[in-house]
């Protein structure tokens, strides 16, 4: 029994013994091969990485720059409320034409910067026009603003981005870029529209 219990401690590692299952200490000519491939996919994958986000980081001051280099003297200022599942758009006064309320739909002037402050009425939204800017998150009980410019005529698409409930597909609505011209010709008819529909002032 003595003989047997001395050959089982000749077998067991000692206190100096290297660590078990450690790929980081190989001992032998495949390990290193496989350690060596490691650390030159982790030096890839950072690399990578590393890459990516200056990317972003350069994409950003890049796209963010032209907006910052906008002419701001005469913007048009709109509102738009996201429900479930309708937009309201309030368009404030401009000038001497009196402000309105409209849904579903936004119009902008062409070669003007339209400042657009968002609110969500119930749950998280997102405000999206492709052709014109990147999204913008729509938090209850928080404004946003996203300015917005369309140099060109056309009517483009905007939808909200964020899955809002059974009916998010009905969040998509039109944006319609008219020329200068155009749009203050329906400014001043949706003006008389105004004045024709509130209730007359008893005497």
């Amino acid at each position: 029994m003595a003989g047997l219990c001395a050959a089982l401690s000749a077998w067991s590692p000692g206190a100096g013994a290297a660590p078990m299952q450690d790929v980081l200490a190989p001992a032998g000519i495949q390990a290193e091969h496989i350690l060596a491939l490691w650390h030159v996919t982790l030096a890839v994958r950072t690399a990578v990485f590393v890459a990516v986000l200056l990317g972003l980081a350069i994409a950003d001051v890049v796209t963010d720059r032209p907006l910052s280099r906008l002419p701001m003297e005469y913007p048009l200022h709109v509102g738009m409320i996201g429900h479930r599942w309708w937009w309201k758009t309030r368009y404030e006064r401009d000038g001497d034409r009196p402000g309105f309320v409209t849904a579903n739909q936004l119009r902008l002037p062409v070669g003007r910067p339209v400042i657009v402050s968002l609110k969500a009425a119930d749950v998280i939204h997102t405000f999206w026009i492709p052709h014109l800017h990147g999204k913008r998150d729509m938090i209850p009980g928080r404004e946003a603003d996203i300015t917005l410019r369309a140099d060109r005529a056309g009517e483009y698409r905007g939808q909200c981005a964020e899955f809002c409930g059974a009916e998010h597909a009905l969040m998509a609505f039109p944006v319609v870029a008219d020329t200068p011209q155009d749009y203050a010709a329906r400014r001043r008819r949706m003006g008389r529209l105004r004045r024709t529909c509130l209730p007359s002032t008893p005497s």
